[in-house]
């Protein structure tokens, strides 16, 4: 449970973050929220680097 606290602390503090800075991660603040609600067993992080590899691509 401490776990599951802490990533969806960590993925709400990427929220703060500008959109220049999540784009210079490869990510944007939808794909913050599809990491938020990751199921299917697809982790957040899983959703993440995807993102970013989808991103990098285009």
């Amino acid at each position: 449970m401490n776990a599951k606290r802490a990533r969806r602390t960590a993925l709400r503090s990427l929220l703060d973050l500008d959109n220049t800075r999540l784009k210079d991660m490869g990510i944007d603040r939808n794909d913050i929220a599809e990491a938020m609600s990751a199921r299917n067993g697809r982790t957040p992080g899983m959703v993440l680097n995807a993102a970013r590899a989808r991103n990098a691509r285009s």
